[in-house]
């Protein structure tokens, strides 16, 4: 780049609070950045836009497209304007009126984009042309955002109709600095992986591929057998003493967690064990590889920050606006009953992720031995609480409630056994009501795990005509929603559970959420139930429904993890 950084470190970057999440890096601080603020360069001007094509580039996105279409139908019903709409495939004259978004093939746009720092945005007028430019997709939009509702006025054209003109450039420029520069430039890296370790060295060849193919960067990729040298981007756990306190020390992250980090003159991607460390650095090219058509060169914020859960991707992570609530409902598959299940303690990990990466309120876990309920706590017990562990008789339930404690409050709860069952240890509805600390509004949970054999299915209607009595004595008790969760081994098909969820005024939320992110399953016997109205109490609207279905949640169990999202309503 050819705006020098700053002295100074910039405060690190984290995402989206995920930082509570991980104990160990709670008391990072974050470095001041005297001088540092972001300003807005603004020129007045005229630029008539009615005879203008609107150009993308030929590479973009559909995200890239989608805003772009959308800036196109602001000029139709604002403006009443139809413009051209088309990619930078066929040139254009020098002198022809265009409207440039991100990084096209024309010379304009480059010139634009050498002449603002990385994180910057600009919209000016260069020639016939105006250019909207960047190096990334978050600057582009607010680039783009900025022209539709500050730099766009009507006007008139030459003959005196209404038109839309450019009423001012603007040039921002943010202070986020970037981590290579002048001198500290990105051709004197190379990226380390640990020796031997044939995953990881994938990751780093599929690293230096993508920089040869979309940068045409040659970066060298070496083992960690290799002598040290000041400017290494490091994968995995290497040998490099020097940052030996990120792979053992109090700054390493756990089981369950990867940091990455861009500080000095290194780049560290790190997890403390294979599975980990194949998260950061599949998150670190996603995160900054994942920008195809924005820029000609590639860069990283000087001071990233990035303590994050090992789990692959997933955009639905993410709550969507207007949510108040996520339930899950999850078998985590006990290794009580069987001595060929694969000991809890290797696939503890796994389902540890899967709460902590999408962090529902409550989750209802079925088949939680008292090894599980150990080493869960331990995994998750920072962030979550078990309202109960045992039954009456002191022996410990298998059916059991997870809560939040950021977010919800317990008030009170138990378990009850079916009077038809054959275990009462696991056969049972484990129950609890709850406060939504940022609404105030109380909720119920039942979480429940029918029998399982097809000869059971007498206790299964049974059971189910016990639960629809039980949900409906705790709503009335309570006056307030309930949600239902559970293993029901029972497909919703079968007329008991329908005429359950008649009994008991409830709603399947894989069926009626707005939003269906993923609903199919080999067999559909896991479900979340929930209250949609009840008279004088808040009222619930399933709004997403999710069943995770990944090479991690096959390790950690043999059912699928589900969950679902809900907002409060009025009565």
């Amino acid at each position: 780049m050819k705006r020098n950084r700053m002295p100074i470190r910039a405060a690190c970057f984290f995402l989206g609070g995920w930082l509570m999440l991980c104990g160990l890096f709670s008391s990072c601080g974050k470095e001041s950045k005297e001088n540092q603020k972001e300003t807005d360069e603004v020129v007045q001007t005229e630029m008539l836009l009615s005879s203008c094509a609107l150009v993308y580039p030929s590479g973009a996105n559909q995200t890239l497209k989608t805003a772009v279409t959308n800036l196109w139908r602001e000029f139709s019903n604002r403006f009443g304007v139809t413009l051209e709409l088309s990619d930078d495939f066929e040139a254009a004259s020098a002198d022809a009126p265009e409207i440039l978004i991100g990084y096209t093939s024309r010379q304009e746009s480059r010139e634009a984009m050498e002449a603002i720092g990385y994180y910057d945005w600009t919209v000016r007028v260069v020639g016939s042309k105006l250019v909207v430019a960047s190096h990334t997709e978050e600057s582009l939009f607010a680039a783009v955002e900025s022209l539709r509702t500050e730099l766009l006025a009507e006007g008139k054209d030459e003959r005196g109709n209404p038109a839309p003109i450019l009423t001012a450039e603007k040039t921002h420029r943010s202070d986020t600095y970037e981590f290579f520069f002048d001198e500290n430039p990105f051709s004197a890296y190379r990226i380390v992986y640990p020796d031997g370790n044939d995953l990881l060295k994938q990751k780093a060849d599929r690293m230096a591929q993508l920089l040869k193919k979309r940068f045409s960067a040659t970066i060298p990729v070496v083992s960690d057998a290799e002598p040290a040298q000041e400017s290494e981007i490091l994968f995995g756990v290497t040998n490099r003493t020097a940052y030996s306190a990120y792979y053992t020390g109090a700054e390493a992250p756990d089981r369950l967690h990867y940091v990455i980090s861009a500080e000095g003159s290194r780049v560290l991607c790190v997890g403390t064990d294979s599975r980990t460390a194949d998260s950061a650095c599949e998150r670190f090219i996603e995160l900054f590889f994942g920008e195809v058509g924005y820029s000609y060169e590639w860069n990283l914020p000087d001071g990233f920050y990035l303590c994050d859960v090992a789990h692959a991707t997933d955009a639905d992570r993410t709550r969507d606006s207007g949510v108040d609530l996520r339930i899950m409902s999850y078998n985590i598959l006990t290794s009580d009953f069987s001595a060929e299940t694969a000991p809890f303690g290797d696939r503890c990990p796994y389902v540890a992720s899967e709460i902590l990466y999408y962090l529902p309120d409550v989750a209802g876990l079925q088949e939680v031995g008292e090894n599980e309920y150990r080493l869960l706590e331990a995994a998750v017990g920072d962030t979550y609480a078990f309202t109960d562990k045992l039954t009456s008789t002191g022996a410990y339930s298998y059916t059991t409630l997870l809560y939040n404690k950021n977010t919800v409050r317990f008030v009170t709860g138990d378990n009850t056994p079916y009077v038809n069952a054959g275990s009462p240890r696991i056969r049972l509805m484990s129950w609890g009501l709850f406060t939504h600390i940022e609404t105030g509004k109380r909720f119920l949970v039942v979480n429940t795990h029918w029998e399982v054999h097809e000869n059971d299915k007498g206790y299964r209607v049974k059971q189910s005509q016990e639960m629809a009595a039980f949900v409906n004595e705790l709503s009335a008790k309570y006056h307030c929603p309930v949600f239902t969760t559970g293993d029901f081994n029972t497909p919703e098909t079968a007329d008991y559970f329908q005429e359950y969820l008649t009994v008991s005024a409830q709603k399947e939320a894989r069926y009626t959420a707005k939003r269906i992110a993923n609903a199919k399953s080999d067999a559909v016997i896991d479900h979340i139930n929930y209250t949609p109205n009840l008279s004088g109490a808040a009222c619930l609207e399933a709004l997403t429904f999710k069943l995770i279905r990944s090479g991690e949640t096959v390790l950690g169990s043999d059912h699928d993890p589900i969950w679902a999202d809900f907002r409060f309503s009025s009565p």
